[in-house]
């Protein structure tokens, strides 16, 4: 059975979202969401979307982080040389963006 969006798909324990343009296929006793995305979104330098920006800024801020944690329970001289090359890193690509200190 397919069951072409939008729509809903509900039962006992859950509600389900199926958008527009894509299908659900019940597959024995899964259902099987192919989610079809708008192919108009392209992705601009030119253009800030504000959306995107903030889900970058949260992966990042993410994996700052996790990288603080490591280098916490780390030794000095190997959370030295981490930080090093950080800094290297984020500074080449700067400099790749024409961004100069």
């Amino acid at each position: 059975m397919v069951i072409r969006g939008p729509a809903l798909v509900v039962d006992k324990t859950q509600t389900l979202l199926v958008g527009p343009g894509s299908t659900a296929r019940i597959v024995g006793d899964k259902l099987v969401i192919d989610v079809s995305l708008p192919r108009s979104h392209n992705i601009s330098t030119a253009v800030l979307d504000p959306v995107a920006l903030s889900v970058f800024r949260h992966r990042f801020m993410g994996v700052a982080e996790q990288m603080g944690r490591v280098l916490q329970n780390g030794n000095v001289l190997t959370s030295q040389r981490i930080v090093d090359v950080v800094f290297r890193t984020f500074g080449a690509c700067a400099a790749s963006q024409g961004v100069h200190e």
